[in-house]
């Protein structure tokens, strides 16, 4: 499913590369929604809001 001496997918790992792409997002998404975790950038200041959340 790879063209040969790279990891560029062939025309028929195209649709399975990207299927595993999106389900690596969706649980992400949904442990982040179950554990309510997200991780060190929300220390950071975001543009909506001027105080760091503690």
């Amino acid at each position: 499913m790879r063209q040969e001496g790279s990891l560029r997918p062939t025309e028929q790992g195209t649709a399975p590369a990207k299927d595993v792409w999106m389900l690596g997002i969706g649980v992400s998404l949904i442990a982040e929604g179950v554990t309510g975790h997200r991780g060190p950038a929300t220390t950071a200041l975001s543009p909506w809001r001027r105080t760091p959340r503690r």
